[in-house]
């Protein structure tokens, strides 16, 4: 069963709970209220869309199938992710006649000689589901649309999407020292790629599934999760936006026309009808995703400082001075500024419940070890000897360090609840094993840090040799 389709099951069972809880009656009295007929709109007609994620696209049919009261049937076909540029593939197959419709990433479209949808993907831009959902909701939005009529097509729909954010699998992604050099992941897009390249990073294309070779990608967490990317040393920037995904849906300017007025007025109107279905989804698929790899306990969350996000800021205004050249983009670009300022907060990756304890985890913490117990909890002559005595610990924003006098180690760490999982990258003294990784219990009481092995589990006898004290 694939990533988004796990999600989902559970998503449903929830759902089914909550329609048996809220299915009884109105306001008024208690009264089921059946939902409203409507009367099919034309002649019986099925139309076929091309798509890669069924997200979009089902939303999309499901709204033309109400409000044509089933008269408009679309028949969705899925396949082609395995390619880099899939979304010009899918757009090509609807400009020769090989589908009706089809499900395309805004970000695509500037690779195809349409700029209209340039301002929604801009970088550090829109960096909220409901500040999406407000953008693409408003006339500002709905005109990106008449971008596409050049290649033959009307658009009918843009839809929200998830948020991308900067995963690390190499180095974290912070600030902009951080993507100096780096070679990360991007999808097909202009914008996207120029916003890598402002950062002093080299953009490159990939498969979905495979990651290799890179310093890190832009994702969202259902992508993540779906893929496997939390894999242990890796490193999400939970403060950081890089830009919103939203999703085009368009059809050829032959099957539009093939419509009866009725029928295109109902193509229309369901691609606004559906934005709020759409972002309900894909705010409950992003929790889902958010509540696995919380779970799961592998991926760490680091956070980008205030002046790292000021300095993201600055190093992207190039892109931003190149879409000012455009009035269309100008002007898209001050109404998600406005609407911004209306008390939208930034979305934050957060793991529900660990939050608040995993802050009590981060410090410099140190002890003095002694031999005798470094022995006893397994430890070599060796570990002994170049860890053993008094050292620090220090835990912060996914990232430690322990040093001794006669050694530095560094690494990552993840929090899932009550447990940590270290992973080593670099030390300056032997013995050494850079991305081992360690597994433990923690527990912080009256500044004083306890860490206990996980049964069954490889930990670092200097670690659990002796409770540690907060010293910062």
């Amino acid at each position: 069963m694939g990533g988004r389709a796990v999600l989902w099951v559970a998503l449903a069972v929830l759902a089914a709970g909550s329609a048996a809880c809220g299915s009884g009656g109105d306001k008024a009295g208690g009264r089921n209220v059946p939902a409203a007929v409507v009367e099919p709109v034309g002649k019986p007609i099925t139309l076929t869309l091309d798509a890669v994620d069924e997200l979009w696209a089902s939303e999309y049919a499901a709204a033309v199938r109400r409000l044509s009261g089933g008269a408009i049937a679309i028949d969705v076909r899925y396949g082609g992710d395995a390619l880099v540029d899939y979304e010009r593939v899918l757009v090509e197959r609807v400009r020769r006649g090989k589908a009706d419709l089809a499900s395309v990433g805004a970000r695509a479209w500037d690779r195809m000689g349409v700029s209209s949808f340039r301002a929604l993907v801009a970088p550090l831009a829109i960096d909220s589901l409901e500040l999406e959902r407000r953008v693409l909701a408003s006339p500002a939005a709905a005109r990106t649309l008449d971008g596409v009529r050049p290649l033959g097509l009307v658009a009918l729909a843009v839809l929200p999407g998830p948020l991308r954010r900067p995963l690390g699998l190499t180095r974290p992604l912070r600030g902009p020292d951080d993507y100096a050099g780096a070679t990360l992941g991007v999808r097909f897009g202009r914008v996207a790629q120029s916003s890598i390249e402002a950062l002093g990073a080299t953009p490159a294309g990939y498969r979905t599934g495979s990651l290799d070779g890179l310093d890190g990608a832009e994702l969202d967490l259902t992508t993540l999760v779906r893929n496997g990317y939390d894999a242990p040393g890796a490193r999400l920037t939970a403060n950081v936006a890089l830009w919103a995904r939203p999703e085009t849906i368009v059809i050829s300017r032959a099957a539009f026309d093939r419509l009866d007025p009725r029928q295109r007025a109902v193509m229309v109107r369901a691609g606004r009808e559906a934005i709020a279905p759409v972002a309900a989804r894909v705010a409950a698929e992003q929790t889902a995703a958010r509540d696995v790899v919380c779970n799961r306990g592998t991926l760490a969350l680091v956070a980008a400082s205030p002046a790292e996000l000021a300095d993201l800021r600055a190093a992207v205004q190039p892109v931003y001075d190149e879409l000012a050249t455009e009035p269309a983009a100008r002007r898209l670009l001050a109404e998600i500024r406005r609407l911004r300022q209306r008390r939208v907060a930034r979305d934050v990756v957060r793991c529900p419940g660990a939050t608040t304890r995993a802050s009590a985890l981060e410090g410099a913490w140190e002890a003095t070890v002694t031999e005798k117990r470094m022995v006893a909890n397994g430890a070599t002559a060796a570990e002994v000897s170049v860890y053993g005595g008094h050292g620090t610990l220090e835990l912060r924003d996914g990232r430690f360090t322990f040093r001794t006098d006669r050694a530095a180690v560094t690494g990552t760490y993840a929090v899932a609840g009550e447990d940590v999982r270290l992973t080593m990258r670099t030390c300056t003294a032997n013995p050494c094993s850079p991305g081992a990784t360690t597994d433990y219990t923690w527990s912080e009481y009256h500044d004083t840090l306890t860490l206990a092995p996980r049964a069954g589990l490889p930990a670092w006898a200097v670690l659990v040799s002796a409770p540690r004290t907060r010293v910062g």
